[in-house]
């Protein structure tokens, strides 16, 4: 007599519940129709008939918990069914009367019918070309256009249920990705040639980066003295030449604070430290294929109109390409400022044999605290990073000389004092 056993609904199930019968003693079931519903851990499945016949006895009844996988829950009758097996002509002695040492043969029975189960299932399956799926399996297949006949199922007795679908759907998905990505031609490249001056960028930058062990202070301050004082200062010219920007600001304090502290001003050469008389500042100007640093000597003695003028022709000459050496080479602190291009703040690499340089980023606005009423007000700050050579200019020193260039910055009337 075939047995309807508790099924293993998941990989790791060990037991469940019957939450429900659909059908009741005596009804006729085929194939495929359901019968129970079943609940795991995780959710409530559907439970389907692997036989075709008669509800003969329903042996776990409603509601019955911890149910053990592979443990009978109900007997079924079919044509295969000798008439003497069905229920009421069934002479079953009690488990009690069974002698200790006697075999144990409905434990034996429930065991040969698991396998012939697996085995009768797998016949019917091949004979009548019906493939065992649940019906959220085959929804799912349906939606994702799979052919089920492709599926081996990992239910019981080879039923196939909806993670078997997923997984199918899932390595297909990822078959076709290789099959893209192997028949995508490779990147093109076409070689671009390497003018000098950026072989000797690169040759410098390079150097930097692996002699020179760089450290960065970095630091905030509160511009908006420094927008006043430009803006008072420029409506004094008539010629856009002398117009003060505040990059010239910025060259006029660092070369202040230079001389506030020439044991900054150094440069680093074959394991010797030169120290600088005057502040000789360079600033970086990009220009086609690369940037160069133009060089505003002894600026600690120019004024600021001075400055602003000299800066403009360096950096016209600059972009055509029509510096001589002189103007471009030397020079013991540099300036780069980003800020005029919307960059908040960055770290530059030192220009060797230097041993310091200023990262300027831009101007912006936000909520600041007001030291003297301790309320947040509208500002402006601005980063000023300064990155330094440790084998020339210690943390602390470095800290005092950038404390500096902002104690000019943030009141620029002391640049006069």
């Amino acid at each position: 007599m075939p047995k309807i056993l508790m099924p293993a609904l998941s990989p790791t199930m060990e037991s469940g519940t019957l939450a429900k019968w659909i059908v009741s003693e005596g009804d006729k079931v085929e194939i495929g129709d359901i019968i129970a519903e079943i609940e795991t851990d995780k959710a409530i499945m559907e439970l389907e008939s692997i036989y075709e016949g008669v509800i003969d006895k329903i042996i776990v009844s409603e509601g019955s918990q911890d149910i053990k996988v592979n443990e009978v829950i109900a007997n079924i009758i079919n044509e295969d069914t000798p008439q003497q097996e069905s229920s009421e002509g069934t002479s079953m002695k009690p488990e009690k009367q069974l002698a200790k040492n006697q075999p144990n043969f409905e434990v034996t029975e429930i065991i040969n019918n698991i396998q012939s189960q697996e085995i009768k299932s797998k016949s019917i399956q091949k004979q009548s070309g019906r493939v065992f799926i649940s019906p959220l399996a085959k929804r799912v297949a349906a939606e994702n256009n799979v052919n089920i006949d492709l599926i081996k199922g990992s239910g019981p007795h080879g039923r196939i249920v909806k993670s078997d679908i997923e997984n199918f759907v899932s390595l297909n998905q990822k078959n076709q990705s290789t099959q893209q990505r192997s028949t995508n031609k490779p990147t093109a490249y076409m070689e671009v040639s390497v003018s000098q001056l950026r072989k000797s960028i690169a040759l410098r930058m390079s150097e930097a980066k692996r002699d020179i062990p760089h450290f960065y202070l970095r630091r905030k301050i509160r511009v908006d003295k420094l927008i006043n004082f430009r803006t008072e200062l420029n409506e004094a010219f008539d010629s856009d030449d002398r117009k003060i920007s505040i990059n010239d600001i910025i060259i006029k304090s660092s070369a202040l604070a230079l001389k506030d502290f020439p044991s900054c001003n150094l440069i680093y050469k074959n394991e010797k430290l030169f120290q600088s008389l005057t502040s000789d500042i360079a600033i970086a100007v990009a220009i086609e294929g690369g940037l160069i640093t133009p060089i505003i000597r002894e600026a600690e003695n120019k004024t600021l109109g001075e400055i602003s003028v000299e800066s403009k022709e360096l950096a016209r000459r600059a972009q055509g390409k029509k510096l001589t050496p002189e103007e471009y080479t030397g020079g013991s602190f540099s300036i780069s400022n980003l800020g005029m291009l919307g960059i908040d703040n960055f770290d530059a690499i030192i220009n060797p044999p230097q041993t310091s340089i200023l990262s300027v980023g831009k101007i912006i606005k936000e909520p600041v605290v007001d030291l003297k009423t301790e309320q947040i007000v509208p500002g402006s700050t601005m980063s000023i990073n300064l990155s330094v050579d440790h084998r020339a200019i210690d943390g602390a020193l470095g800290a005092k000389f950038l404390d500096r260039i902002a104690f000019y910055l943030e009141s620029p009337l002391r640049i006069f004092h």
